[in-house]
Formats: C-alpha cells, structure tokens, sequence
C-alpha cells in the first residue's frame, strides 16, 4: 500500500470535511486569496514564475489567467499533487522538490517566485527565502501568503489552566481540541512565527524592498453539517474533531455547545493571513 500523502488527503478531502457542498466555497474562497497574493507584484509578459509548493496548481494558474504568456514552473513535495497541476496546466514545468531546495530552477531564471501557506510548514523558512532569492533575476519579486497560527498556540496553556479551575467536560474538550490541532513538536513550524518573523527572515535573505501586512478576519463560519464540522482539518498536520480522543461525556458536552451554531452558520471563526511581498536588488 502506498504511504498516506498528507498534503494531498489535506487538499482534496480535508480542508472541506469531504463534504462536496462546501467545496465551491472553500475553493472559492483560496482562488481570491491567491489573486490577493499576485496583486502585490508585475507579472511581466513573457516572464517566469515559480509556484513554490503549488499544491494542485493554484496560485500558477491564477498568474496564467491573469498573464497567458508567463511560463511557470509548478514546484512541491507531492507527487499526487503535481499531477493533479499538470492535468490543469499541460503547458507547464512541473518539479518534485521542497521549497528549500528548488532544485532544476535555475539561478536568477524568474520573474516572480510566489508561495501561498507553504512556509508554515517548512522548518528551515530561512532556507527557502535563500532559495527564493538565487532562483529570482535581479529585480524579480517574491511574494507569499502565510498563515498566522501562534496565537492558536498560546491559546492552549490558558485553555489548559481554563479547565483545571472548572473541570467540566466543555473546557476539557475544548482544552484537548485545541491542544492537538496547535501544540506538540510536530507543530513547532506552523506556530512558531509571526509576520515579523517573516520579514526579518526576508531581509536576512538578502532581499532590499520588503513589505508586510497582516490581516486578521472575524467572520461567522459557512453553516455545515455536523458530520462535516467534526471532519474538518484546519491545516494538513492536524487531526480532525472526530480522531481527537474525547471521552463520552467531553464529546457530547461540545456537541451541545457547538452544534447549533455549526449548522446554523453562526459559528464564529478567526483567520489571520500574513502577506509579504518583496524585491531582489538590481
């Protein structure tokens, strides 16, 4: 049998909890994030550009869409992957390598190097700003669109003194929930850094003009099945509600909590995008 990839079950099942009906919507939801993410930068006509961690080729194509003479190079660790972006975009260069070693990009042979949630989870981010700047020309741009989960991270020690001093079954659950979507040394570089940290790694790069915006989005979540709810994976690394182990009565204790507002969308959710766009000197 072949080995589970992660980041394709994540893509294709887990990021909509295998329900098809909210497909649409996240997908519609990550194609304006990647058209975010090329605002920031020129996508000159007959340029190149690298899709660093292209997933299933989104961020490439949107470029394509928006510039059909650019030739793009799709880059990622999923082989499975990587089919599904040559299916969509037969004209295109495609890669099996990790961000911090483009290996078969050549030295200053783009235009563009860009990357959406791709950093988060390489522990070595200093390594693939290092490889971002050698494949760019001078005066090429690099642009990304990270999310920002420290703050999930810090939530779980507080959560954890929450349900000492209660000791109900709701803050167990919600302390346990938490717990194993954020914390552990499997999350180390998902919630170890901040935009600040993105731009001082940029600048330590060697990059020169560099910016950086935070946005932050409280937003009510899209109304959903229960069962969809509980099969949600908020990123590839994480366990959904349902493998959590939960005891009975910590299981049926946020159901009761949660599950009205989850079918009704009125389930309140936070999402924190860091976007960094940057220059490699002339």
């Amino acid at each position: 049998m072949a080995p589970r990839d992660i980041w394709f079950e994540w893509l294709n099942h887990g990021r909509f909890g295998r329900d098809e009906r909210l497909r649409a919507r996240v997908e519609a939801e990550t194609a304006r994030l990647a058209g975010r993410l090329l605002d920031h930068v020129p996508l000159p006509a007959g340029g190149a550009l690298v899709d660093v961690g292209c997933g299933a080729g989104l961020v490439g194509l949107t470029a394509l869409a928006l510039q059909p003479d650019l030739k793009v190079t799709f880059c990622d660790v999923s082989g499975p992957l990587l089919a599904q972006a040559r299916a969509r975009a037969p004209g295109g260069r495609f890669l099996e390598v990790p961000a911090t070693a483009l290996a078969g990009v050549a030295d200053a042979s783009q235009d563009v190097a860009a990357a959406r949630a791709v950093l988060a989870y390489v522990a070595d981010k200093g390594r693939a700003f290092d490889e971002m700047l050698r494949v760019l020309r001078p005066g090429g741009w690099m642009t990304l669109a990270e999310p920002v989960w420290r703050d999930e991270a810090l939530a779980v020690p507080a959560m954890a003194a929450v349900a000492i001093s209660r000791g109900d079954a709701l803050a167990r659950a919600r302390h346990k929930w938490k717990q194993a979507q954020f914390s552990g040394e499997a999350m180390a570089a998902l919630t170890g850094y901040s935009e600040r940290d993105l731009l001082m790694l940029a600048r330590a790069a060697g990059f020169g003009e560099v910016h950086v915006r935070l946005e932050i989005d409280v937003e009510a979540s899209p109304a959903m099945s229960w069962a969809a709810f509980c099969a949600l994976m908020p990123h590839p690394l994480a366990p959904s509600l349902k493998e959590i182990a939960l005891s009975a009565e910590e299981r049926a204790a946020l159901e009761a909590a949660l599950r009205p507002h989850v079918e009704a969308g009125t389930n309140w959710r936070t999402r924190r995008v860091a976007y960094v766009w940057a220059q490699k000197p002339a």
